[in-house]
């Protein structure tokens, strides 16, 4: 028998020479075997044009924005998306790793998400072709991308399922999604690199869309258990450390986004997905109207509640006062956008970027998280206030429940005699406190005291676990 020549085999080759058994050239952008018989190469859909790896930038200032997604007012009909993720032949090529017993569920999957919940996580032009052109690449080379789209497509569905059935299903497609991606996920973000750094932030995005989700649906249903006032003391109690645990899920698991962003913000800002990190349209986030002043007024206020005569000084104050600082940017920022998307359209139909609700808890400090946890006063206080920015966006999908969820958590934790602290969210989101009155609640926190936190997960077809260790 004649020994066969050693030879290296590669996994890189291209679909076509995959599906064939041959060995691929990896040419770029067509392989020689698909130009040679005019075939579609999958490098020519996936990867038109590469890019040089650039090196991480070092002294470069990040921006203080942190942007998840993007929203810039251009006409989507005027950019053209070429080969992107409306393509059937990148939609057919990336299911080729799932059953084929289930591959017709995925794909419609993949195709729902392609032309119906891009736009409802960004509906600029430039954004939403980024996103459509940018993920085929990503998710060929990295499956947990792959996993992250279908899991968000399929959460999106489930909303929209006219049925039970239909919505069990899906509700279980995207935890399992989200689950296998984030085993990947969990991996690939210990070692954060150009080579993987648009990948782990496409992912996070859909991370980010999945946890306001899922844990808002949590808090809602247990909010709504105990609202009645018929559940026994000892249950109220730990439905309130339940909420808890669901609230600092949310504010983690956005949060993640920055061990990608920041080490790799130049590669990521000149790369393909730039359009979705771009906000040079944003308006100044200083109060200018009369309500933004009245606004910041307001909130300067809170600043009483730990920097007034007789309080001893702690190194919290530090940071609720950084917290807070940034809360108020943030309430300029988001007012100046709803009235620039006033001006371009008068009758207020217009929708403005939702996206910029979640610049504050993004930029969070570990700390802050650390007195939410704790269940300190005036963390949840800054948390009330915070909740007034999402009611401004009623009828988006990720976030139509969280300012209920957020202040009505807050109005738990810290209890009816410092409730006069948060009357001004309860009435700006119409939110009647008379229901959760006379409910037993947890102690606030205390120097040196111990607080523990529920790690339940949410319901059982949305489990999913969004821990990084």
């Amino acid at each position: 028998m004649v020994a066969r020549r050693p030879h290296i085999k590669s996994k890189l080759g291209c679909t076509e020479c995959k599906r064939r058994r041959i060995k691929c050239g990896e040419e770029r952008p067509d392989c020689s075997n698909c130009r040679r018989r005019n075939f579609t190469c999958s490098f020519h859909v996936f990867d038109p044009a590469p890019r040089s790896t650039i090196p991480v930038a070092t002294g470069n200032k990040v921006s203080s924005r942190i942007h998840v997604f993007s929203q810039i007012p251009d006409d989507l009909h005027t950019t053209q998306v070429g080969h992107g993720l409306l393509d059937a032949n990148v939609q057919a090529a990336l299911m080729e790793d799932f059953p084929e017993s289930s591959r017709s569920l995925y794909l419609s999957i993949l195709q729902h998400f392609a032309t119906n919940t891009i736009p409802t996580l960004s509906y600029g032009a430039a954004a939403q072709v980024a996103w459509q052109k940018a993920i085929p690449s990503l998710a060929t080379s990295h499956k947990f991308v792959t996993n992250g789209v279908l899991a968000v497509g399929a959460l999106h569905l489930s909303e929209l399922a006219a049925t039970d059935e239909e919505h069990e299903l899906y509700d279980k497609i995207a935890a399992t999604q989200m689950n296998y991606g984030m085993a990947q996920y969990r991996v690939e973000v210990q070692n954060v690199s150009t080579g993987n750094a648009e990948a782990l932030f496409a992912f996070s995005a859909t991370i980010t869309a999945f946890v306001l989700f899922t844990a808002g649906v949590e808090s809602a249903s247990i909010l709504k258990s105990i609202s009645g006032g018929k559940l026994p003391a000892k249950e109220v109690v730990a439905s309130i450390t339940k909420l808890v645990s669901a609230t600092c899920r949310i504010l983690r698991g956005i949060r993640g986004v920055l061990v990608i962003i920041v080490p790799c913000w130049d590669h990521i800002q000149s790369g393909p997905l730039g359009p979705v990190v771009n906000r040079d349209w944003w308006p100044a986030a200083v109060p200018v109207t009369q309500e933004q002043v009245e606004d910041d007024q307001k909130l300067r206020q809170l600043e009483k509640m730990w920097s007034r005569p007789g309080r001893t000084y702690e190194y919290s104050f530090d940071t609720l006062r950084s917290t807070l600082k940034y809360l108020r940017e943030s309430f300029a920022l988001v007012s100046g956008l709803r009235n620039l998307s006033q001006s371009n359209d008068p009758s207020g139909d217009t929708p403005f970027d939702w996206t910029s609700v979640v610049q504050w808890p993004i930029a969070l400090s570990l700390e802050f998280l650390t007195l939410l946890e704790q269940r300190r006063m005036e963390a949840w206080v800054l948390l009330a206030h915070f909740a007034i920015l999402p009611a401004k966006f009623s009828g988006t999908l990720w976030v139509d429940s969280l300012a209920v969820n957020l202040l009505s958590t807050a109005a738990l934790v810290i209890g009816e005699e410092e409730w006069d602290w948060i009357a001004w969210p309860a009435n700006t989101i119409s939110i009647d406190l008379d229901n959760l009155r006379r409910l037993p609640t947890t102690p606030s926190y205390s120097p040196g005291q111990k607080l523990e936190t529920s790690s339940r997960c949410p319901p059982e077809s949305l489990s999913v676990d969004l821990s990084f260790s």
